[in-house]
């Protein structure tokens, strides 16, 4: 079964895949757990490590392409399952 896709607009990655984030001063691996888009329209990532806490990274971090914000009044966001 195919992992489920953060998709937030602008932005699709499949959840589940393997990140390697590089921060300041700290590197880990760990699995991408959703995109979240922030109220001035910045998108984070939240990654889940090996000991199951989460982090909030943004997509430089996470070695992916910086998306464009977009407000948030420019979009509407939907849960689908």
């Amino acid at each position: 079964m195919k992992n489920p896709t953060a998709e937030v607009k602008g932005v699709v990655q499949e959840t589940g895949c393997n990140v390697q984030v590089i921060a300041n001063d700290y590197t880990y691996s760990g699995y991408l757990a959703c995109a979240l888009r922030k109220r001035k329209g910045a998108i984070r990532f939240v990654i889940e490590d090996s000991e199951g806490r989460l982090f909030i990274h943004n997509a430089l971090q996470c070695g992916f392409d910086e998306p464009d914000p977009i407000p948030l009044d420019e979009y509407i966001v939907s849960i689908t399952g």
